[in-house]
């Protein structure tokens, strides 16, 4: 909300939304609503409720009742991880469409590295609408033309806001970081150097990994905890190199601890790809408002 209220301004609320009073989001007289609700519950197994009845998936719940609060919404966009697509064999999607049946609802999977993002980062996006059906954004980028974390990281310097924001690391991590190339892993430090948790078969793709500067990014989770490191450097990314890769421009500046702000960045959804839905939602907007004006004319 820091963040938030320093970039953007002070219209936001920083309150529990399962309290909140959804009467002001009506009042507010919003015609579109985009929202990312966490959930976790995907697993159908042993289920005796509906998906959306999962304590897990509250927050999904909640969303939609805020749209539902509020009579003046003609579009809304709900973005979430690609699981809530398949959970259920589909059933977790129907629920979401049944409870938003007054709208024309268009679902898929989108990545953002297909619209101009140096992310590869796969998300889930629900658009419905009462002013006819808007389809998912077109893909524009092909592999060939993929942006590189060499693009994106170009000219950084320390006078950017947020580049001095990175965690060290401990002595026996810079070492380990030492051993990996661009494009590798923790697979790649010796096994003298390994952790015992390296060896147990449970240690994510990402953990150690170092970007290959020619290649878009792999998907960026919390730099601090999954140890992702620049192509040339031996620490971790720091907030504007995160920044940087979601599209963020250098003149946003992020507020807060230090690891809220890499949490920040890193729930984000790429600005690339997030521009490309809201044009969508624009364009229908435009030929909503044309449609109007001829029959005003005719009129």
């Amino acid at each position: 909300a820091e963040t938030y209220r320093h970039n953007l301004g002070d219209h936001i609320y920083n309150e529990d939304i399962t309290t909140f009073d959804k009467t002001k989001i009506a009042d507010s007289k919003a015609p579109i609503m985009i929202g990312g609700s966490p959930c976790q519950g995907f697993s159908a197994a042993n289920r005796s409720t509906n998906f959306l009845d999962n304590p897990n998936n509250k927050l999904v719940l909640e969303y939609i009742e805020a749209v539902k609060a509020n009579p003046h919404c003609q579009v809304f966009v709900l973005e979430n991880v690609p699981q809530i697509l398949t959970a259920g064999d589909g059933q977790f999607k129907e629920e979401i469409y049944e409870a938003l049946s007054e709208f024309q609802i268009t679902s898929g999977v989108l990545n953002s590295v297909d619209y101009g993002a140096a992310q590869s980062r796969r998300r889930a996006i629900f658009i419905g609408s009462k002013i006819g059906k808007i389809e998912l954004p077109d893909v524009y980028r092909t592999p060939f033309f993929y942006k590189t974390v060499k693009e994106a990281l170009d000219g950084l310097s320390d006078d950017i806001p947020n580049q001095l924001d990175v965690s060290k690391g401990r002595k026996d991590t810079v070492e380990r970081m030492s051993f990996v190339p661009q494009g590798g892993n923790w697979e790649n430090i010796p096994d003298e150097y390994k952790t015992k948790k390296m060896f147990s078969g449970n240690t994510h793709s990402s953990v150690y990994r170092r970007l290959d500067e020619n290649k878009p990014s792999i998907t960026v989770t919390n730099p601090r905890k999954s140890l992702i490191m620049p192509p040339n450097e031996n620490r971790i990314l720091s907030v504007r190199e995160c920044a940087r890769l979601f599209g963020v421009p250098d003149t946003f500046e992020f507020k807060g601890s230090l690891a809220s702000k890499q949490q920040q960045i890193c729930n984000a959804v790429p600005v690339d790809l997030s521009r490309a839905i809201a044009e969508k939602v624009k364009s229908a907007y435009r030929r909503l408002l044309s449609h109007t004006r001829k029959n005003l004319k005719a009129i």
